[in-house]
């Protein structure tokens, strides 16, 4: 069985279009659509900004993003 996996962007119809697929035609495949997962560098992103806006906060201006992973850390623990 051959796979093939590319990345595609749904358009505003709520569509998605493959070109160019590496297979025959005629052939019969299985489609599969996976929502991507957000990249790496974009969940760190998102991280620090929350930590950004967090440590905003007047109650919470000295808190550092070791504590605020100390805490996170204690609570996946519990239970």
């Amino acid at each position: 069985m051959q796979a093939y996996k590319t990345y595609v962007t749904v358009e505003l119809s709520r569509q998605i279009v493959l070109k160019d697929l590496p297979f025959s035609p005629g052939s019969q495949v299985e489609i599969v659509v996976i929502e991507a997962a957000p990249e790496s560098e974009q969940i760190l992103q998102q991280w620090q900004e929350s930590n950004t806006r967090i440590r905003a906060l007047a109650t919470v201006e000295n808190i550092t993003e070791e504590e605020i992973q100390a805490e996170i850390d204690a609570c996946r623990s519990v239970g």
